[in-house]
């Protein structure tokens, strides 16, 4: 997942279009997830 620039918005990539880095991680419950604005169905690949 990467956040977008100024916005609270997170979004999911694809393993190929994610810098190799230590991950600075937040983990939250799911129960907070809010889904909204999804392009496309199914997996990548």
């Amino acid at each position: 997942t990467g956040r977008l620039l100024d916005s609270e918005s997170v979004g999911i990539f694809p393993a190929n279009f994610v810098a190799s880095s230590e991950p600075n991680l937040r983990i939250i419950d799911e129960k907070e997830l809010q889904i909204g604005n999804l392009i496309g169905i199914g997996g990548f690949g």
